[in-house]
């Protein structure tokens, strides 16, 4: 399994999660939870973790492409300079996202920068 399909695999758990929760009536409140829970549960609102799944589909995508130019190549060295930098920055964007995931089965030690 590849970074990449790491990330998205995780995201689309994410957003399963966040689209089921969201067609609840979690918003009404459930009893028994403390402050500090209903907090927690309003701060990962279904909405919220939807606009977050989406950006990160966004950065993950941006990453990969960039990193897929680099693995390309390219004579030019000035040009070849700066894909280096950009996906080195790429790689080290998707290190962040993925260290979200770090308790998962799934997750790599490599991953962690």
């Amino acid at each position: 399994m590849t970074l990449t399909e790491f990330l998205t695999e995780r995201i689309g758990e994410d957003e399963a999660i966040a689209r089921a929760l969201a067609d609840s009536t979690w918003q009404d409140g459930w009893d028994g939870l403390t402050p500090e829970s209903w907090a927690h549960f309003q701060r990962f609102d279904p909405a919220r973790v939807l606009a977050e799944c989406e950006a990160k589909r966004r950065i993950l995508q941006r990453c990969a492409d960039s990193l897929e130019r680099y693995q390309d190549g390219d004579d030019d060295e000035a040009f070849s300079a700066y894909l280096k930098g950009l996906a080195a920055a790429a790689r080290s964007a998707l290190w962040d996202l993925a260290g979200v995931y770090a308790n998962h089965p799934d997750y790599r030690q490599a991953w962690t920068p």
